[in-house]
């Protein structure tokens, strides 16, 4: 999962100065963080579930 976190500096970056951003910047942004995190995410959750599940 580690692969994305340059995408989420980007986003954490943007939410706490968002005026800063261009809209081809948070275009750019967006498209990158949830093209690649939601897949790294559920994979998580299946990793986990089946480790620590019920």
């Amino acid at each position: 999962m580690t692969d994305w976190l340059d995408d989420l500096k980007r986003y954490v970056a943007f939410c706490e100065n968002p005026e800063s951003y261009k809209v081809k910047e948070i275009d750019s942004l967006l498209l990158a963080f949830l093209g690649h995190a939601p897949n790294h995410i559920a994979a998580a959750a299946k990793l986990y579930e089946t480790r620590c599940g019920p």
